[in-house]
């Protein structure tokens, strides 16, 4: 199992859920299926998600919609249907078993972002707890990153596997050495939470972007902001392989890209 997932805390997780509910707990017949059926973490999602109720997938909606912690008081109040509490509290407690929700101090948190090192050998997630955890994926252990005051929307590894980016709804976007796990630089200058970052193929430039409506380009040695690119509200940003080009993704369903 270790080996299939690649020790990954999450995907572990999920599938020991699915071998519980589908096949009675027997590994075996679990690993004698078809490896296609389960051979990654967004199909797992998918089928857990499916097999959720109605209810079940509501709250699952609701939160992706607010984006932020929810208390089960904010969750009432945004189904519209007539739900007791008590019927609320037997979903999430349901969803936190299917490892597809995490609660704290009464929250319910949410992992925005996740992306592996160059190498393969690490995994940096982002979340509503504020922080930024680094993943070894062959040991399972994790490091956290601890510095932004408010939800971690996106986090990236630079080319060279040496920084990570994080961008938060706090304005911020953080570098991150991944030696030493300590944040080198913080990126001031956005008005409003950032949702995307993404290193150019080169690591010489950081693009940002968020509910500000503009992508910022940065200079990754400098820090200093090389260009201001009017957009909508961004969701996200990535480069061409080259480098020469820059696609962007926003709210307004559109896609633009730049030069």
């Amino acid at each position: 199992m270790c080996v299939r997932y690649g020790c990954n805390p999450l995907a572990l997780k999920i599938v020991a859920t699915s071998i519980q509910d589908l096949f009675a707990g027997d590994i075996g017949a679990f690993l004698a299926e078809d490896v296609a059926v389960f051979n990654n973490i967004q199909k797992l999602l998918d089928q857990q998600f499916n097999r959720l109720s109605s209810l079940e997938q509501t709250i699952m909606y609701w939160l992706a919609i607010n984006r932020e912690w929810t208390t089960i008081s904010e969750l009432v109040d945004d189904i519209l249907a007539i739900v007791s509490k008590a019927n609320i509290l037997k979903a999430l407690e349901s969803l936190s078993w299917r490892s597809l929700i995490e609660k704290q101090s009464g929250r319910v948190n949410w992992i925005f972002s996740v992306a592996f090192s160059p190498d393969g050998t690490l995994v940096v997630s982002g979340s509503e707890d504020r922080t930024v955890r680094v993943w070894a994926v062959n040991m399972g252990n994790c490091l956290t990153l601890k510095g932004h005051q408010d939800i971690v929307y996106s986090v990236a590894f630079s080319p060279d596997g040496r920084l990570i980016a994080s961008g938060s709804a706090d304005n911020t976007v953080k570098l991150w050495d991944v030696g030493s796990g300590d944040a080198i630089e913080t990126l001031r200058g956005h008005k409003a939470p950032v949702y995307a970052v993404k290193f150019s193929p080169d690591g010489r430039v950081l693009a940002s972007g968020g509910y500000e409506q503009n992508i910022r380009l940065w200079d990754v040695k400098t820090v200093s902001v090389l260009k201001t690119l009017p957009a909508h509200f961004v969701w996200s940003v990535a480069f061409s392989p080259d480098g020469t080009k820059l696609a962007v993704g926003a709210f307004n369903s559109v896609v633009r890209l730049w030069n």
